[in-house]
């Protein structure tokens, strides 16, 4: 649902303040704006789906944390680690083996987690900048880790479900920690 809002928001925006200059003045049908449609959803499709795959994913940990799982899960011993795997598994690039998408979050956050967790706290006492810092530096250590790793096989889709995963951690965290 949320990848046809985005879409149908990106097309009308994009594509209408052109065409209804030609329908006004007779240019164009309503076959031909249909068509043109048409054309353009391969091409929306590509900025609608990054952006439908995190409001889906920040709208599915808002209603957990409503409906308390997320303090249920807690108390029953789930990690945020374990809750952000399935981003990740289900985010990254086919070419990756199954394994290396499962592992990549448990080994990135134990890589980034110290230094956010040990250092940044040291660095400054607002928790506004702290977390400015930490959202900051954990995402693009995190991207620049599994770089270096994996080189050539990385796609920029990697970075971007990196950068969900981060978010959508540091938001399940947010929403345990402040009820």
């Amino acid at each position: 649902m949320t990848m046809l809002v985005f879409t149908f928001v990106l097309l009308v925006g994009s594509s209408l303040q052109e065409l209804l200059p030609l329908i006004v003045r007779g240019q164009a049908t309503f076959w031909m704006v249909g068509k043109a449609f048409l054309l353009l959803t391969p091409f929306v499709f590509a900025f609608a789906l990054p952006m439908a795959m995190l409001t889906s994913t920040v709208l599915t940990f808002e209603r957990f944390s409503g409906d308390q799982e997320l303090t249920a899960a807690r108390a029953s011993g789930i990690s945020l680690m374990s809750l952000s795997a399935p981003i990740l598994l289900l985010g990254l690039s086919r070419h990756h083996p199954i394994k290396r998408r499962l592992l990549s979050g448990i080994w990135l956050t134990a890589c980034t987690y110290p230094i956010v967790v040990l250092v940044l706290p040291f660095v400054s006492q607002s928790r506004v900048i702290f977390l400015s810092v930490a959202e900051t530096f954990a995402p693009l250590a995190e991207c620049l880790l599994f770089w270096s790793a994996f080189g050539k096989e990385t796609r920029w889709r990697d970075f971007g479900v990196i950068v969900v995963a981060n978010l959508a951690s540091f938001l399940i965290g947010t929403l345990i920690f402040t009820d």
